[in-house]
């Protein structure tokens, strides 16, 4: 059976996790996003690796540090589950 593109999978869970935050985190208010993006490129030089990029963009009174870390581990989970 094949399992389909690895990549794309894990950037659409890096950004369903950023939308579900607040779902993820205890005591987590919604949080007002303006922008999502998430970057996954595959090493050039051949090594077994790849880069990750994750930027979310949000607006309000508080900084809301857990938000890269949320996307982060939502794309390691969609990795090791594919």
């Amino acid at each position: 059976m094949k399992k389909g593109d690895v990549l794309s999978v894990a950037q659409l869970a890096g950004i369903v996790g950023a939308k579900k935050t607040s779902d993820l985190i205890p005591l987590c208010h919604p949080l007002p996003l303006t922008k999502v993006d998430v970057s996954l490129v595959p090493d050039p030089s051949g090594v077994p690796c790849v880069h990750i990029r994750c930027l979310a963009k949000t607006y309000g009174k508080k900084f809301y540090f857990p938000l890269s870390r949320i996307i982060f581990f939502c794309i390691c989970v969609a990795f090791f589950s594919i």
